[in-house]
């Protein structure tokens, strides 16, 4: 006669359940460190990139101004971080009579190395350009939206405005 012997299983289960999950829950603990030290190395290299393509940028531009190019000459850049304010005087110094949109100044800041193409720095540029044109620091457009240039220093601002229908000056 044969004879069937039933052996109970759940004990064995739950440490098997127990040794794997331990196994699983360290795999995971190592892959998140591993992926925060990727991006402090990503966010390191980033800033690397940066420096090294504002001063490649710098030397360009000298290799060009003495070769006679039609740049706008040897100019003296500051190695450390520029405010955004700065970098958009700096830029616009450099076509004081034209105008440009938003979009333009960002591409030629980040054509220059000075401006990161991130979501963060744009959004930086577009808050700095806004407070400088209600500071009246640069001229805004008002027919042309969106259009800014630098304004010159005997040009009035909008709290200059004369009314001349009663010839008061506002």
């Amino acid at each position: 006669m044969n004879t069937i012997v039933l052996v109970s299983v759940a004990p064995h289960l739950e440490s098997l359940e127990a040794e794997f999950g331990d196994g699983l829950g360290e795999l995971v603990q190592v892959g998140q460190k591993r992926l925060r030290e990727l991006h402090g190395e990503r966010d390191r290299i980033e800033r690397e990139i940066g420096a090294v393509t504002r001063k490649l940028r710098v030397w360009e531009s000298a290799r060009d101004s003495i070769r006679g190019g039609e740049g706008p000459g040897l100019r003296l850049v500051a190695t450390d971080a520029r405010t955004k304010r700065e970098l958009v005087l700096a830029f616009l110094n450099e076509h004081p009579d034209t105008e440009f949109k938003l979009v333009e100044i960002r591409r030629a800041l980040q054509d220059r190395g000075w401006l990161a193409n991130d979501k963060k720095a744009i959004h930086a540029l577009e808050v700095a350009v806004l407070g400088m044109a209600e500071r009246a620091e640069i001229h805004r457009n008002r027919a042309r939206k969106g259009f800014y240039r630098l304004r010159s220093p005997a040009e009035p601002t909008e709290d200059d405005t004369t009314d001349e229908s009663i010839g008061v000056q506002t």
